[in-house]
């Protein structure tokens, strides 16, 4: 998501969120976010907060509710899209089985 519609960002980290009270967590226990004030030489003041009036806020007509079986639908197009990648990573198809446990399977 591109940052001039999430609610509240962090321009030092890049950190999203969509509550003031998430960003204050992020400021008091992030280390990254005081390494990069301490390196850069900035204070809180230097304005590290960024909050946008129009961000796009996601409600329910955002969200789909989908049956098990469309879920299941949904979700086994996405990993065989995946599929290849997954394999070349791993040495196993999204399944969890090897090319020449497929094979043995075949012959």
């Amino acid at each position: 998501m591109s940052l001039d519609v999430v609610p509240l960002y962090c321009k030092w980290c890049l950190i999203v969120a969509d509550k003031r009270e998430d960003m204050v967590r992020h400021v008091s226990s992030y280390t990254r976010h005081r390494a990069v004030a301490k390196e850069k030489g900035l204070t809180e003041d230097h304005g590290y907060l960024v909050e946008n009036r129009s961000a796009y806020v996601i409600t329910e007509w955002d969200v789909a509710t989908l049956s098990a079986a469309e879920s299941l639908v949904h979700w086994s197009a996405a990993s065989t899209k995946r599929g290849d990648f997954y394999q070349e990573c791993t040495g196993s198809d999204v399944h969890g089985t090897s090319p020449s446990e497929d094979n043995s399977k075949n012959g």
